[in-house]
């Protein structure tokens, strides 16, 4: 058992124990880019839920979509999808795929095979393949690049999901198509094995 006192100033203790610690800058930097990244997940994840609809789609509450839909511009739709897609949603893919025109299909798809770090693992593996297969069902390219060039095989590659490479190799995708660094998904595969 700990008093309340002791664990507080422990605790306040422990970011200037790190850095006492550290034996270098590097090692230091290391050591609260962890912070970093997980002060980054819970932002971006306040920035998808921004809007009902948006809030919707990252949830997965599919229930509140139509009446959401009916006051919803071709844009806020498409973004919908998108953040459906990041957090693997597809009984919300499912609702949205039609609503949205061919090339907004392109950026979902990407995001499908992205994931998002607060909502990875390998039991989403069915869910994003089930939500792949709807986009291409619905003519998504498998070949939309970003301005960067990263294309849904790169990113698919990038976090090593497997079912996700196959599928789009199924449907045609480049697997070196290269982003404008020059590295290709063809090299991030060989990498994660």
């Amino acid at each position: 058992m700990l008093l309340r006192d002791y664990t507080d100033v422990r605790t306040a203790m422990h970011e200037v124990y790190k850095i006492y610690r550290a034996t270098d800058p590097a090692s230091l930097s290391k050591d609260f880019e962890k912070y970093q990244r997980e002060r980054d997940i819970v932002s971006q994840f306040e920035r998808d839920g921004d809007t009902e609809l948006n809030l919707a789609c990252r949830d997965g509450l599919a229930l509140s979509l139509p009446k959401l839909l009916a006051d919803s511009n071709h844009g806020t739709v498409e973004r919908g999808l998108c953040t459906a897609c990041l957090y693997v949603r597809p009984e919300c893919v499912k609702q949205l795929v039609g609503r949205v025109a061919k090339a907004g299909l392109g950026p979902a798809l990407r995001n499908a095979a992205l994931g998002t770090a607060g909502r990875d693992g390998f039991d989403l593996g069915n869910a994003r393949a089930k939500i792949m297969r709807l986009l291409v069902g619905a003519k998504a390219d498998p070949d939309k690049a970003r301005d960067d060039g990263t294309t849904p095989m790169f990113m698919a590659a990038l976090n090593g999901h497997a079912d996700a490479i196959q599928l789009l190799l199924g449907a045609k995708a480049d697997p070196d198509k290269a982003r404008d660094n020059g590295t290709t998904p063809m090299y991030l595969s060989l990498i994660h094995i």
